[in-house]
């Protein structure tokens, strides 16, 4: 799992095609970074990290409370942003309210999140059935994964699961 750091603000640069950038100036490339806007009533004392898919970017925001916030922005054609539809979306929007999300990963084309219970959730790009939901189809919110428990190395009686995504599939373990 990736350490979360303090806080304090987001800035990107690139190509910013989708929306991937955070910002409203969709199709310029940017070689010099810029403050992301939308983020600025984040409590003071969070910890955050983010995840970048190929063209989508989901900022997990642990607020002082130890509660988590997700913001995400970018192209979601697919439904790599769980909104409920296929939509782009420019600027950081609120994702996955009303969800015990813990932890997420961006793939190219989707997203992952373990939730308090340890379930695993996608959303987005399933083609190949890399979402493990037990179909092909897209997913435009996310989705309770099917399949086999997670477990980790022999002897590991109580860890933590992680997620990593990559392009068509992602990985979950258990960790101590």
């Amino acid at each position: 799992e990736f350490r979360r750091v303090l806080f304090r603000s987001v800035w990107s640069f690139g190509e910013n095609k989708y929306g991937q950038l955070g910002r409203t100036t969709k199709g310029k490339t940017d070689s010099t970074p810029v403050l992301v806007d939308g983020l600025k009533d984040i409590p003071e004392g969070s910890r955050a990290r983010i995840c970048c898919g190929w063209s989508h970017s989901v900022l997990q925001v642990e607020l002082p409370g130890g509660e988590n916030a997700f913001y995400g922005w970018g192209r979601n054609d697919k439904g790599q942003l769980g909104t409920g539809n296929s939509d782009p979306v420019s600027e950081p929007t609120l994702l996955f309210q009303n969800k015990n999300f813990r932890s997420v990963a961006c793939g190219s084309e989707s997203t992952v999140a373990i939730d308090g219970d340890d379930k695993i959730w996608g959303c987005g790009w399933n083609e190949h059935g890399n979402l493990a939901t037990g179909c092909k189809t897209d997913k435009l919110k996310m989705t309770k994964t099917l399949g086999a428990k997670v477990v980790g190395p022999p002897g590991l009686h109580d860890g933590m699961t992680v997620i990593a995504a990559g392009g068509a599939h992602f990985f979950a373990t258990k960790v101590s």
